[in-house]
């Protein structure tokens, strides 16, 4: 997967075939088989977990949990809820049903479905080593070179470059960037390894987040002189 970090003998949706299986058709019965929280997100990021753990036993429990994360997501598709409003004991069950097809223990089980329920919180010095696994393989997918086409079809109502601000407007958020670029600057911030945060903190997650980061910098940096060869950043309206 990287030559930076030792790739596993094996791909977590081989490993874990009856999961992978349960997990997709899900998807596919919501009709969310594109977009930034597919079925295949789900395995590029049990993948990660399963390349940047520090052991064997938290490369598997945490494998499966990325195989499992996005049932928040279904559920809101489903239900038409906000992500916040998701009934929590809905999560549990949809989990509980896709791990009977495992051979998780009750006390796997409940490691797993903790790192599930948890990962899109801040990091928290008292994170299972499942979890912190598990938050840093979903940033690292936030970092990989696809998300620059991620990050313009989520955001193609802005403009790919505010000429005006560029990335300082005032007003701009993470979720409301108001253009593309400053969007995908935003993701590059995920490989901030200082941000307490969000933050990656495993030791092979962090050579691949700087890696990724770099190249999503130098893309920006590209864009940017572009523009500026162009005359046209900062922009002065002609008068």
């Amino acid at each position: 997967m990287n030559s930076d970090t030792e790739a596993p003998r094996q791909k977590i949706i081989e490993i874990f075939p009856e999961l992978w299986k349960k997990v997709y058709e899900r998807h596919v019965k919501s009709q969310i088989v594109s977009g930034c929280h597919d079925p295949f997100h789900t395995a590029r990021v049990g993948q990660y977990a399963l390349t940047i753990a520090e052991n064997e036993t938290v490369a598997r429990l945490a494998g499966i949990a990325g195989l499992c994360h996005n049932a928040d997501r279904i559920l809101q598709y489903d239900l038409g809820l906000g992500r916040e409003d998701t009934p929590e004991e809905l999560v549990i069950t949809l989990v509980n049903e896709w791990f009977d097809v495992t051979d998780l223990s009750e006390k796997e089980r409940s490691l797993v479905l903790d790192a599930v329920l948890k990962h899109s919180l801040p990091n928290n010095p008292d994170d299972s080593q499942v979890l912190i696994t598990l938050k840093d393989a979903e940033r690292l997918i936030n970092l990989e070179p696809d998300t620059i086409m991620r990050t313009a079809h989520f955001f193609s109502d802005f403009p790919v470059v505010d000429p005006v601000h560029w990335l300082s407007d005032p007003e701009a958020t993470y979720r409301e960037p108001r253009s593309v670029i400053k969007g995908l600057a935003s993701c590059a911030e995920w490989g901030n390894f200082d941000d307490p945060k969000y933050g990656v903190r495993l030791p092979k997650a962090r050579i691949c987040a700087k890696k990724f980061a770099d190249y999503l910098l130098d893309y920006i940096e590209r864009v940017k002189e572009c523009w500026e060869e162009a005359g046209l950043l900062p922009f002065i309206p002609p008068k």
